[in-house]
């Protein structure tokens, strides 16, 4: 039985950057995930800027430049009654770029770069049976090509997803949210939309999430409640086609509304979870919280938690202390950190709702630049100094 002192179990963004992360330190690390790679995952595809600083320091951007990464350089909501508002990361920084790149082509990027390290060992294609968290360590168990296989280590770093194994047990709920959304995606070919700007369209039944992609295409992603159908709908191609007819100015911008591609979904697309770590235990990425997508920070969340895992874990692990006491302060420091993303998102999916108040914060930003800046600021740096206080919330609401 081969042990190690780090398992992984996932990987996607979060669990491949933790598993590159905590290799550089020198930590023996098992990288484990259930797909062969390269693999489809529905995503938005809309990097920002902080998310693309993690991949810059990883030394990968320039290779995702290399695949068709793109960078774009703000976001703007068209929200209802026909308000407009841009945010533009230059406003706060001359050099901040988001950046537009596939799932698919991100999480090859980066399983390929955790396998290249010396201490990080990758099994694709490896279905988890069992874990167990023990007194003196973990064991996980599964099977790879049928045959079954058990591996031991000193503890586990949980990256399998939104509907993450470790949410039954281990101590740790599931929140539910009081607005469960599901998200539709696909990919035009014709698209006459601005190439550098991502664009989200507001109206009450939901979002249309767009990101440029180069040469005409988009990737469109319709974000929609519950009560608008059921992720599930038989006619998939047909359902989609009908509520991207709820944005017609997106409807303008493509040559053939109706879907080019096979329509991807997933559902849900935001998630709470009563705390990030266990006894020998941390989740990272959609299996420790997702913010809900319209503020568009799903894919920086996975790289900065993964970042936040391994500052933890190295300081803990060589001192053994791994009790559920001693991880606690991951769990606090991501509370810390992403709460106000959480804040923010829950604070745009009220306004939108709402043509009246769409267009008093269409011009609370406008008239109040205090506002507008720390808006902008916590796009560009998610997790930095920039806070919306009750007061600014306030300002919003009223436009003023």
């Amino acid at each position: 039985m081969t042990r190690y002192d780090i398992i992984v179990v996932g990987a996607g963004i979060a669990g491949s950057t933790s598993a590159v992360l905590l290799g550089r330190q020198g930590f023996s690390v098992l990288l484990l995930d259930k797909a062969l790679f390269p693999r489809e995952k529905i995503c938005g595809e809309g990097l920002m800027p902080a998310g693309a600083t993690i991949l810059q320091e990883l030394g990968v951007l320039e290779e995702l430049s290399r695949q068709g990464a793109r960078p774009f350089q703000g976001i703007h909501f068209c929200l209802p009654g026909g308000n407009r508002v841009a945010l533009n990361f230059q406003e706060v920084s001359e050099t901040a770029s988001g950046w537009i790149t596939p799932r698919v082509t991100l999480d090859s990027c980066l399983a390929r770069l955790a396998e290249k390290q010396p201490s990080v060992t990758f099994r694709q294609g490896f279905a988890v049976q069992s874990i167990q968290i023990r007194t003196q360590g973990v064991e996980v168990e599964g099977l790879c090509e049928g045959i079954r296989h058990s591996y031991t280590a000193r503890v586990l770093v949980g990256a399998d997803g939104i509907h993450s194994r470790f949410h039954c047990g281990f101590g740790i709920r599931r929140h539910t949210l009081s607005s469960q959304r599901f998200a539709l995606s696909t990919q035009y070919c014709h698209f006459k939309g601005p190439p550098n700007l991502v664009e989200v369209h507001c109206r009450r039944a939901g979002e249309a999430y767009v990101a440029p992609l180069g040469d005409g295409r988009a990737r469109i992603t319709l974000l929609l409640f519950k009560q608008a159908g059921s992720a599930g709908h038989p006619g998939l191609a047909d359902f989609y086609f009908e509520h991207l007819k709820l944005f017609p100015e997106l409807v303008r911008q493509v040559k053939n509304p109706y879907p080019e591609e096979p329509i991807g979904s997933t559902s849900p697309v935001s998630l709470r979870v009563s705390r990030c770590h266990a006894s020998r235990l941390i989740l990272v990425g959609d299996a420790a919280g997702a913010v809900d997508p319209v503020t568009g920070q799903g894919m920086t969340i996975a790289l900065k938690d993964a970042q936040l895992a391994c500052r933890v874990l190295e300081h803990r692990l060589p001192a053994g202390q791994l009790s559920s006491q001693d991880l606690a302060t991951y769990s606090t420091q991501r509370e810390a950190y992403f709460d106000p993303s959480f804040k923010l998102a829950r604070l745009i999916l009220s306004i939108v709702k709402h043509p009246f108040l769409a267009h008093r914060a269409s011009l609370a930003l406008a008239r109040n630049s205090a506002v507008r800046t720390k808006v902008v600021r916590m796009a560009v740096e998610m997790g930095g100094s920039a806070r919306l206080t009750r007061k600014d919330q306030l300002h919003l609401l009223a436009g003023i």
